[in-house]
């Protein structure tokens, strides 16, 4: 064969070589991508359930506070019955207190409880 075709098909194996070195090496990237995001994803639900978990022991303690609301309420209407009116406001601003704490939990869990249904 001519030397100058060997030359040009020596080259043309080189760069052939060349092209599919560089498409290895991008599946590879591609591979390890892949596999970092399902790890992440893996990581991120566990992280939805913890949340879900402490979702459902805050709702818990709620319902503890409402028991505490309702007895700080009957221990005002008490006070008031017996003429304590300074028991009474302390006992109605308690109650008062923990209803704001219930509002922004139940508000907290519901954003939470929708971020992660998206």
């Amino acid at each position: 064969m001519n030397p100058q075709l060997n030359k040009i098909f020596s080259k043309l194996a080189k760069e052939e070589k060349t092209e599919l070195k560089s498409e290895k090496v991008e599946l590879n990237v591609v591979e390890d991508t892949m596999k970092k995001a399902a790890k992440i994803g893996g990581k991120i639900l566990g992280l939805e359930s913890d949340i879900l978990s402490k979702a459902n022991d805050i709702k818990k303690l709620s319902s503890d506070y409402t028991q505490y609301i309702n007895q700080m309420k009957d221990f005002e209407k008490k006070a008031k019955d017996l003429g304590i009116e300074n028991v009474a406001k302390e006992a109605r601003e308690a109650a008062n207190h923990y209803e704001d704490k219930i509002k922004k939990a139940d508000k907290m869990l519901n954003n939470v409880k929708a971020a992660i249904k998206r």
